[in-house]
């Protein structure tokens, strides 16, 4: 379901596509008149300018709900969790709302663009979790109703989703930043490291299963297709660490994609994921 935002002066409806996934805003792309089509999401900037401010002075008055902001395009979809976060929550919430807008915008331009790249577009889709305890505090906090915006005589449909893609180009060393703008670092993965836990799981389970739940997913897709819904979760975060290390297999945990955002949630909001799921 899509949700409308109203410019607080004005009280206007935005011309901005917004869904709300468990307690995350999804905020769409702007695009440019094509086609013949005129163009959409027009609004976007405006619209990501109260939603920021909203969640960093909710109506409650219990402090900042922002939590992780990530890329959310079709093409960044296909990417693990931590490699499409442009700003983690904690260095998030400490920027006013003027200075979060300039930082995600820049960081949304230089996403996936080579080294020395110059332009870029920064109005592309985005996924902004939260901390709040479920979606209704999420809607209360936005001030968002139910959208009936219409595009080119027909109702809005949800885009597709695409399936986490493996990384083909990841080494065994991991851990070496490099800066990818000024509030946020990378770090390159291994491929051969999650081949050789797949292997792993594979000797330990008899087939490739969540090390969490241990679902195989199977019963879901195809083999083919489940495989690539399984992340590699760090037992020691990458973004804990200053310099190159040497991970095995055991540092790392295979996760069906579920339990993995499961984990990342909770470490968003201070808690231990084992100790909050016992009896």
């Amino acid at each position: 379901m899509f949700f409308a935002l109203r410019d607080p002066i004005s009280g206007q409806e935005l011309d901005a596509k917004i869904e709300i996934d468990s307690t995350a805003v999804l905020l769409h792309s702007r695009g440019g008149a094509t086609g013949g089509r005129p163009a959409r999401n027009t609004d976007y900037s405006k619209a990501r300018e109260v939603i920021f401010s909203r969640l960093l002075k909710p109506n409650s008055g219990k402090g900042s709900l922002m939590g992780d902001i990530l890329i959310d395009s079709r093409r960044a979809r296909a990417f693990a969790y931590e490699d499409r976060i442009l700003l983690h929550a904690s260095d998030a919430a400490n920027l006013l709302t003027e200075e979060l807008i300039s930082v995600v915008g820049k960081l949304t331009r230089e996403w996936g663009q080579a080294s020395g790249a110059k332009g870029g577009n920064s109005t592309k889709a985005l996924r902004i979790e939260t901390t709040a305890p479920h979606s209704s505090a999420v809607l209360n906090a936005l001030e968002l109703s139910t959208s009936a915006m219409k595009s080119g005589g027909g109702k809005w449909v949800p885009s597709e989703t695409t399936p986490p893609a493996s990384d083909e180009d990841r080494r065994f060393i991991e851990g070496d930043k490099r800066m990818a703008g000024h509030f946020r670092t990378e770090r390159r993965r291994n491929q051969s490291l999650r081949k050789a836990k797949i292997a792993s799981v594979i000797d330990k389970f008899g087939r490739l299963v969540c090390e969490r739940c241990e679902d195989d997913l199977t019963g879901k897709y195809p083999e083919e297709i489940a495989a690539a819904c399984f992340d590699m979760h760090h037992s020691v975060p990458l973004s804990s660490i200053d310099e190159a290390r040497e991970v095995s297999v055991e540092d790392l945990e295979c996760l069906c994609c579920n339990c993995h955002r499961a984990i990342h949630k909770a470490m968003t909001l201070g808690m231990n994921l084992d100790e909050a799921l016992k009896p």
